[in-house]
């Protein structure tokens, strides 16, 4: 406090306002003491006002006269709360001493220019930063949405330029255009993990890569087994099915022991009409002959003779058959054999027979001897 030994001198205007001030021995005013909303001048005198500079800021009690803080420069420092008229920029720095600084919006936003605003500088530890997206593609939307979940992952809507073999569920595929990608299975051989209604699975291979799979049509499945294994009730197997010769599928039979029933390619009863006559030389004469009652498969034919001969199978419409088939027999091989490729079907108005010549050199009834054949069919 400053302590004076003599008054102070009071000067006063001509029309009776009282002017304080402080003025030297050469009565020269030192400090203006001005009124309030009154006219500053154009020279006025003042004094210095200081501050006081510490490292670690003294801890005033409530109600304490205390100094000016001021910083190592000399700046003036001030605990303030500043309104921001509209339109106008603003720089905010914190103190020397690397002291945070805190910013309110005060109901209102922040535009944060991105050239000045370095992330390198954020302190994971205690820094946190808010990111949300505008609405409209071109930012002209008024509504803000955040980019992340309540657990932080970032939410991502994929509309153009995604993986190239993701195709919307019951669309379309386009041949040739539209790629698809590599399946991975997982080996699960000995412990075979099961998933619930609903779940999307990984299918299953074994340790050598070979995919597993089960014909299975949500009712019946099939499964394989391998030699010796136990044939449980209620296992699915394949069901073998053969064509009956026309257009038709029919399941293949077993027996209760489980044999397997086998057409040995004859289809009804088995039967023979067989004959025999003596052979004049030089005479054509019908060995054998059949007229099937009813529709028959012919088999085959044999015949059999001790002496030299021509055997010719006629068959066709009773009374116009036709000679099908001609073989020539002799004394070192006298029998004929044959069987048809496919069973020969003849109608109820159909005959089938075989003529034999006999060929002998010698004369009749030296050269004459017996002919025996058979017809081989089945019958209904």
């Amino acid at each position: 406090m400053a302590v004076f030994k003599s008054s102070l001198p009071v000067r006063h205007e001509l029309l009776g306002d009282i002017v304080v001030g402080i003025v030297g021995s050469d009565n020269t005013t030192i400090v203006d003491i001005l009124t309030v909303d009154s006219a500053y001048g154009a020279t006025p005198n003042g004094m210095p006002l200081l501050g006081k500079y510490e490292t670690t800021p003294t801890v005033y009690d409530d109600g304490d006269a205390v100094p000016l803080s001021v910083d190592a420069s000399g700046k003036l420092q001030v605990d303030a709360e500043i309104v921001i008229p509209t339109n106008m920029d603003v720089t905010v720095t914190n103190g020397p001493a690397g002291a945070a600084v805190n910013i309110q919006d005060g109901g209102n936003s922040i535009t944060v220019d991105a050239i000045d605003f370095d992330i390198r500088d954020l302190d994971y530890t205690q820094d946190t930063i808010g990111i949300w997206t505008n609405t409209a593609k071109d930012g002209s939307g008024t509504d803000y949405q955040p980019i992340v979940d309540t657990d932080g992952r970032l939410l991502v809507n994929i509309a153009a330029g995604g993986p190239e073999n993701v195709i919307v569920d019951d669309s379309a595929f386009a041949v040739g255009t539209d790629k698809v990608g590599v399946v991975g299975y997982l080996a699960d051989d000995t412990a075979t993990d099961s998933v619930d209604e609903g779940d999307v699975g990984v299918p299953r291979m074994t340790l050598d890569r070979i995919a597993l799979s089960i014909l299975d049509d949500g009712t019946n499945r099939l499964n394989v087994l391998n030699d010796g294994d136990a044939y449980g009730a209620g296992t699915g197997g394949l069901l073998v099915m053969g064509q009956n010769g026309t257009t038709d599928y029919q399941a293949l039979k077993v027996d209760s022991g489980g044999a397997l029933y086998v057409n040995t390619g004859v289809i009804g009863t088995i039967a023979e009409t067989t004959g025999t006559t003596n052979l004049v030389k030089d005479t054509p004469t019908i060995v054998v002959q059949h007229d099937p009652a009813v529709a028959d498969e012919i088999l085959g034919i044999t015949y059999g003779g001790s002496g030299k001969a021509q055997v010719d199978i006629y068959y066709g419409v009773t009374s116009s058959e036709v000679r099908k088939h001609t073989f020539y027999t002799s004394a070192s091989n006298p029998n004929v054999i044959y069987t048809f490729p496919a069973e020969l079907a003849l109608a109820a108005t159909d005959t089938i027979y075989v003529y034999v010549t006999n060929l002998e050199t010698k004369a009749s009834p030296a050269s004459d001897f017996d002919g025996y054949a058979t017809i081989t069919y089945t019958t209904p």
